[in-house]
């Protein structure tokens, strides 16, 4: 990839992220970093089973903080606008 490709793509992603087309989600696993990740709002995967998982957005439209039990859970239908 390019330097002029991979500045793109951060530009998109910084885009995507201030339109709130993405999201940044951060699990913990009792108190313990258990991952992160940037996804767009619209292709949001599982969260982990006996996590804490914080979603973040730019203009706090999805902001929560989602507790899951010994079952993986699928996050879009769950993340709801405030």
């Amino acid at each position: 990839m390019s330097i002029a490709e991979s500045a793109a793509m951060v530009i998109r992603m910084i885009e995507d992220f201030l339109a709130e087309q993405t999201v940044v989600t951060v699990s913990r696993q009792e108190g313990v970093w258990a991952g992160s990740s940037l996804a767009y709002v619209a292709a949001l995967g599982e969260l982990k089973p006996h996590a804490t998982t914080q979603v973040f957005s730019w203009h706090r439209t999805y902001d929560q903080t989602i507790e899951t039990s010994s079952v993986p859970i699928n996050l879009g239908p769950v993340l709801s606008r405030r």
